[in-house]
C-alpha cells in the first residue's frame, strides 16, 4: 500500500484536488462539460494506447498500485463486474467499479461501494482531465477521458480494489493501460466486427490483448476456435495460469427455498459452496456467476479479505439493471434486456421460453447484425413493435420492420418512432397479466427505465 499512497499524493498534486473543501457545483456548467465530452471522437480506430498512456502519466498515474481486475468479453462482462463489486462490498473491501455504457445517468459508470459517484465530484475532475489531455499532444478521445476520470475518482476515494470493464475489444482499449492483477474474458461472440474482426479467432485475439505477464487469467465459455487463440495468446503473454469455465470451475442448479431466486452450487478453486441464491435471472447468469466466484476466490492470494458468508451475501445482493429486469407496469409485466447481438439474443430467447411474452419491443444500432439478432426473438412472441432509440446511430423503426419481414413475413408487427408510443401500443396488443419484453439495445433500455420508473436522465447522448 506504500506505493499506492505515494502515487495518490502525486495524483492529488497534479489534479489540484482539495479533499476537504467541497467544490462549487453549477448544474448548467456541468451539463455543458458533459455535452463537450460526448462530442469527442470515439477513436476506436484512430490509434493505439499511446494517447491514454500519455494522459495517465500526465495526471500523475492516479490509482496506480491499487489491485485491479480487468474484465473483457462480448457478453456478460457487466454482470461479472457487478458480482465482483458486490462480493467486495460484502467483504468489507472498498471497491471502485468502472462500467459502460450508462443507462440513464453518466455517473452510473463510476461506482464506489455500489453507489454512483456524485455529479459534483465528476464536475470537479473533468475540466482538469480535459485540459491535461489537450496538453499531451494527442487529440482527446471520449473513452480515454472517461477512463482517466474513473481512475481519478477511485484514487480520490482511496478504494482498495478496482474492477475495470473493458469498453471495446481489449488489446487497444484504454483500460488496458492500467496494471491488473487478474484478467477475465467472459465470452467471445461476433459483435463490433468492423473494429475487432469478423471471426471468433480474430475477436478472441483482440480480447486476449488484456493478458499480462505473470498475471493469472480466467476464461468463460467460449467457442473452440476462440479457446485455441486464447491459449496461444496466454502463452505468448506469459500468463501465470489460466482457469477455464466448465473445466476448472462451474455451477450447478439446486432446488431453492426462495421462490424469487435460484439456488446454485459452485465447484472450483478448491471450494464447494452450496445454497447460493441468485437474483439475476436466466441460465446465462449461472455462467457469469461461476466466473465471478472463481475470480473472487482466486484473489485470496492477493489478500482479498473474503469469507464464505460475505461471498454468499455479495452474490445475493447484486444489482445490475437492464439485464432481464422485471418491472410491473399498468397490469403488465415488462422485461428489459439489453441483448444487442446474436449470442445475447439466443440467450434471451432461451430465457423467454418460461416467460412467454406477448409482445416484443425492439430497437437497435446500425452497427449490429439485425438479421441474426432478431431471428431467435421473433419466434418467442406473437406481435412485435419496432422502435427507434434516441441516437443518431439507431436503425429507423421502418428499416427494422423491413428486415423482420425478410426473416418471417407471417409475423404481425407495427412501428413507432417514440418509445412511449411503443409501450402504449404494446399495452393495447396485450392483456392483463401478459408480459412485454423490450430488447435490442441498452439505449432503448435506458429510455424505458426513464419512462417506467420516472428516472430523470442526464441530458447527454448515450455512448459505449
Amino acid at each position: 500500500m506504500k506505493k499506492y499512497r505515494k502515487n495518490e499524493d502525486a495524483a492529488r498534486a497534479s489534479m489540484d484536488i482539495d479533499p476537504i473543501t467541497p467544490p462549487v457545483f453549477d448544474e448548467i456548467t456541468y451539463q455543458t462539460q458533459l455535452k463537450g465530452l460526448f462530442e469527442l471522437r470515439r477513436g476506436v480506430e484512430s490509434r493505439g494506447l499511446e494517447g491514454m498512456r500519455a494522459l495517465w502519466d500526465a495526471l500523475g498515474r492516479p490509482a496506480e498500485g491499487i489491485p485491479c481486475i480487468q474484465v473483457a468479453g462480448t457478453n456478460g462482462k457487466g454482470s461479472v463486474c457487478a458480482w465482483l463489486s458486490s462480493i467486495c462490498c460484502a467483504s468489507g473491501v472498498r471497491v471502485g467499479l468502472f462500467t459502460s455504457p450508462h443507462l440513464v445517468h453518466f455517473r452510473e459508470r463510476f461506482r464506489i461501494n455500489d453507489r454512483d459517484v456524485s455529479d459534483e465530484r465528476i464536475a470537479h475532475h473533468l475540466p482538469r482531465i480535459l485540459q491535461v489531455a489537450h496538453e499531451t499532444g494527442y487529440p482527446p478521445l471520449f473513452f480515454e477521458i472517461v477512463t482517466a476520470l474513473g481512475l481519478c475518482l477511485f484514487a480520490e476515494a482511496q478504494v482498495e480494489w478496482i474492477i475495470l470493464e473493458v469498453g471495446l475489444g481489449g488489446r487497444l482499449d484504454a483500460t488496458t493501460v492500467f496494471p491488473a492483477v487478474a484478467s477475465v474474458i467472459t465470452s467471445i461472440g461476433l459483435d463490433h466486427c468492423a473494429w475487432l474482426g469478423d471471426t471468433h479467432a480474430a475477436i478472441a485475439r483482440e480480447k486476449a490483448g488484456i493478458f499480462r505477464p505473470n498475471v493469472p487469467a480466467w476464461i468463460g465459455h467460449v467457442p473452440e476456435e476462440a479457446a485455441t487463440i486464447i491459449q496461444q495468446e496466454a502463452l505468448a503473454h506469459q500468463v501465470s495460469a489460466v482457469q477455464w469455465a466448465g473445466v476448472d470451475f462451474c455451477v450447478d442448479a439446486r432446488p431453492s427455498q426462495i421462490p424469487t431466486a435460484e439456488s446454485l452450487c459452485f465447484v472450483g478453486e478448491g471450494e464447494v459452496i452450496e445454497g447460493l441464491c441468485v437474483p439475476l435471472r436466466g441460465e446465462h447468469q449461472h455462467r457469469n456467476l461461476a466466473l465471478a466466484l472463481a475470480v473472487a476466490l482466486g484473489q485470496r492470494k492477493q489478500n482479498w479479505r473474503i469469507t464464505e458468508e460475505a461471498l454468499r451475501q455479495g452474490v445475493q445482493q447484486v444489482r445490475w439493471a437492464g439485464r432481464l429486469q422485471r418491472i410491473e407496469w399498468k397490469e403488465r409485466v415488462v422485461w428489459l434486456d439489453g441483448a444487442h447481438n446474436p449470442e445475447a439474443a439466443v440467450v434471451l430467447a432461451d430465457a423467454l421460453v418460461s416467460i412467454r411474452p406477448a409482445v416484443l419491443i425492439f430497437g437497435a444500432m446500425q452497427d449490429k447484425d439485425i438479421h441474426a439478432t432478431l431471428r431467435p426473438l421473433l419466434g418467442c412472441v406473437r406481435h412485435t413493435i419496432y422502435c427507434a432509440a434516441h441516437s443518431p446511430r439507431a436503425w429507423s423503426a421502418s428499416s427494422l420492420q423491413q428486415v423482420a419481414q425478410e426473416i418471417d413475413s407471417s409475423r404481425t408487427s407495427e412501428v413507432s418512432d417514440d418509445l412511449a408510443d411503443a409501450l402504449n401500443k404494446a399495452h393495447t396488443q396485450s392483456q392483463k397479466g401478459d408480459a412485454i419484453v423490450l430488447a435490442g439495445s441498452l439505449y432503448l433500455v435506458g429510455e424505458a427505465l426513464q419512462l417506467l420508473l420516472g428516472a430523470s436522465p442526464s441530458p447527454t447522448q448515450h455512448t459505449a
